[in-house]
């Protein structure tokens, strides 16, 4: 389920021709994968994907090393038995903020396996689970402490932009808010916190047309509201990794700006550095002054393809330009499979390595930044492989199971969850058995 946390944020600007073709290329492999016998896996956008997960369990979850039963021990048998345990279920209490918002519901029924939850943070896992009943307002939220699932308590914030009332709820993990929730004046919340500082956008609109959006500041502990940008940033946002900076897409003028948090500016960026087509998913950032998106066209062997670029946010220049002509497994790994090699090469590294594979045909099923997984589902084969530390496993899953499986990476914890009816196991993959086929 996608989220639909910011109805506002609608792109209604058409990407060129080319841009097009080159994505329902890539919609159409990723409906081919999901056609041909697949397990039943949720591919996150791999721009937004700093893990991938998926909540299985009750208000909390135990961890053991028994598993006892049949497919418990396969799992042993193939990644060893300290590095296989079994989710039990357990509940828990809310321990929040004193400011806890009521509304939600108190932590002790048992959460059954549904499709309204969704994975979401910046550097943070938030697990949201949707009410039923509107799949828009977010019920409860879960994360992962200790190696357990623990329900967070809720708490809400109100204010005004301009006379015009907002509130939204949330949760702090670490140095990171998850927002949701959002009325009246607030369009996005940005995860990113400042001590116990947070940046959101407001906006104001007049007959359904956002009129004006700013860039703000909120002081948690005081409820003041900053402004830090003039009110013409009706923009679609993406923010740096440790939140220093905000590239600012003006969709209706097609172009990218920069802005600087702290120093309250914006400089605009050329559209020969970022196109302003770009969406927000065809930029990711490398560091807080990064960035690699889609370059320009170039063609080899009669086939067009499209260029990234690294670009420096602070000279607003190109730094470098990198020609792949392989396919993405997410925007800086890509792989090319041929005569039963399977070839994987960082972008921006140009680094390579290769796995040798018996069967004709493998596709990706789903990645994040650190793992990848491809199978084949004709033979109910999946390689798993750590695309940093250039390792990978072979499993052979049996007939049984397969058509059940679920499985979910969590690059952050090096865990994977894999899901089989109302079982679930976590599995260490901070070092893979290398196996060649």
């Amino acid at each position: 389920m996608e989220a639909n946390m910011n109805l506002k944020k609608l792109d209604t600007i058409k990407t060129p021709e080319n841009w097009k073709r080159e994505l329902l290329e890539q919609q159409k492999i990723t409906k081919e994968s999901s056609n041909t016998d697949f397990m039943k896996i949720k591919r996150m956008k791999w721009a937004m994907a700093s893990l991938v997960l998926i909540v299985v369990c009750t208000m909390g979850i135990t961890v053991g090393a028994d598993t006892s039963n049949p497919f418990g021990e396969f799992l042993q048998s193939v990644f060893g038995t300290k590095k296989v345990q079994e989710v039990h279920l357990e509940t828990t209490s809310n321990i929040g903020e004193t400011n806890a918002y009521k509304e939600y519901e108190e932590p002790g029924a048992e959460i059954q396996l549904s499709n309204n939850m969704e994975i979401v943070g910046r550097n943070e896992t938030f697990i949201l689970e949707y009410n039923k009943e509107d799949s828009e307002k977010v019920k409860s939220v879960y994360c992962i402490k200790n190696s357990q699932l623990t329900s967070e308590q809720v708490n809400r914030f109100q204010g005004k932009y301009d006379g015009k009332d907002f509130s939204f709820d949330y949760v702090i993990k670490n140095n990171e808010i998850c927002g949701f929730n959002y009325n009246g004046a607030v369009s996005e919340v940005f995860p990113v916190m400042e001590e116990r500082t947070v940046y959101v956008a407001l906006y104001q609109t007049k007959e359904d047309t956002v009129i004006k959006e700013t860039i703000a500041k909120i002081n948690l502990d005081t409820n003041e509201i900053i402004k830090l940008s003039n009110d013409k940033m009706i923009c679609n946002f993406v923010l740096s990794p440790n939140g220093k900076t905000l590239l600012c897409n003006f969709r209706t003028k097609g172009y990218w700006s920069v802005f600087d948090l702290k120093n309250k500016t914006e400089k605009k960026i050329k559209k020969s550095v970022i196109n302003g087509y770009a969406t927000t998913d065809e930029i990711v950032f490398v560091d807080d002054y990064h960035i690699l998106t889609l370059g320009k066209a170039f063609t080899k062997n009669k086939t067009e393809y499209y260029s990234k670029y690294l670009v420096n946010l602070k000279s607003g220049k190109v730094e470098k330009e990198y020609f792949n002509t392989q396919i993405d497994i997410n925007f800086n790994w890509t792989y090319m499979f041929n005569k039963n090699i399977l070839t994987i090469e960082n972008v921006m590294k140009g680094s390579k390595f290769q796995i040798n594979i018996q069967e004709r045909k493998v596709e990706p099923i789903i990645a994040s930044e650190k793992y990848a997984i491809f199978g084949d589902a004709s033979n109910k084969i999946i390689y798993l492989i750590n695309l940093e530390k250039e390792e990978w496993m072979k499993l052979k899953i049996p007939n049984k199971e397969w058509e059940n499986m679920e499985f979910y990476l969590m690059s952050k914890e090096n865990k994977m969850l894999i899901t089989l009816n109302k079982k679930a196991y976590i599995i260490d993959l901070s070092k893979l058995k290398k196996f060649n086929g």
